[in-house]
């Protein structure tokens, strides 16, 4: 699949980037080089292969490439309208090592936002409690650590925390009252 990717995309002409840059970047992506395939998925984002840019963010993504993961949970979110996946991918970047406390603040208070929306009868997305919990769950445990690193983000993640045990019990979700059990035992 990735050599026809740059295949067809070294017989294009366009004003993206050249057909060396995308062979070098490529090569380069193929043998494994997680930074490369990030790149490569950028140059395909810019010339409008959307398919070709996720395939490579997912290939860097799943060695562990910041960027990657982060473009995928925006992309899922923002493009493609498809919040499990981008709660799959912040999910994800929960557990990368590395990641920039502002990152992480960003993540929590965009899925702080997500789980308001979908809780709000009048919003403009269908109220689904049991995806509100997912995403208060993803916004605590991004709050919770950076509360290890800033003592200041401790009411955020109480916060957070509590929410979603209200979410968890109004759900129904078993899936929900498990995150919220996660999450009141790292309480302790």
């Amino acid at each position: 699949m990735a050599s026809t990717v740059i295949r067809r995309g070294a017989g294009e002409t366009s004003s993206g980037p050249d057909t060396a840059t995308i062979h070098r970047i490529g090569a380069g992506a193929e043998s494994g080089e997680v930074h490369a395939a990030y790149h490569l998925g950028v140059l395909h984002w810019e010339r409008d292969d959307h398919e070709a840019a996720l395939g490579w963010w997912t290939r860097a993504a799943g060695a562990g490439h910041p960027d990657a993961v982060f473009r995928l949970c925006e992309v899922h979110l923002n493009v493609r309208g498809d919040l499990a996946e981008c709660l799959r991918w912040a999910s994800v970047a929960l557990e990368l090592k590395g990641v920039q406390p502002g990152r992480l603040e960003a993540l929590a208070a965009g899925m702080r936002r997500i789980a308001e929306q979908l809780c709000d009868p009048e919003g403009a997305f269908e109220p689904d409690p049991a995806a509100a919990a997912e995403a208060c769950f993803v916004a605590a445990k991004a709050y919770r650590r950076l509360t290890a690193h800033d003592g200041a983000y401790r009411p955020a993640w109480e916060d957070s925390a509590r929410r979603l045990a209200v979410l968890a019990e109004s759900s129904g979700s078993s899936r929900a009252r498990a995150l919220a059990a996660r999450v009141k035992a790292d309480a302790r």
